[in-house]
């Protein structure tokens, strides 16, 4: 429990009371609402298509979580291929996928991967 009142600072704050990061204008809230309502609508179908992953690969009820683009698969590779050369154990990792790209590389290095193409 918080006691006491909080009071939001924004990290673009500066001490003598500017802030870099003004408050969104409706129209840009509503376009941001919009986006919003498309995740909402789908998050009950990705989570059911995520449960039979992660109750795979959870190790002590722990999932590592990763997101990737193709402009990152180098250092997906790296990170993947390190880790199993110094006996990491990497066998709960997730990979969220932004591109099919992505996940059809983190499944060739035997991650479990997750991708979700509704736009």
């Amino acid at each position: 429990r918080i006691e006491g009142n909080l009071k939001h600072v924004s990290r673009g704050l500066h001490s003598n009371g500017y802030d870099d990061f003004k408050t969104p204008m409706l129209s840009q809230t509503n376009r941001h609402w919009v986006k919003l309502k498309k995740y909402f609508d789908s998050l009950d179908q990705a989570v059911r298509e995520l449960r039979p992953i992660t109750e795979r690969i959870k190790v002590n009820n722990t999932i590592i979580v990763m997101v990737c683009n193709f402009g990152q698969s180098a250092l997906l590779i790296n990170f993947a291929c390190s880790s199993r050369a110094r006996r990491f154990d990497i066998s709960n990792l997730l990979v969220f996928a932004t591109d099919k790209e992505t996940l059809e590389l983190s499944q060739s290095l035997g991650l479990s991967a997750y991708y979700d193409d509704r736009k």
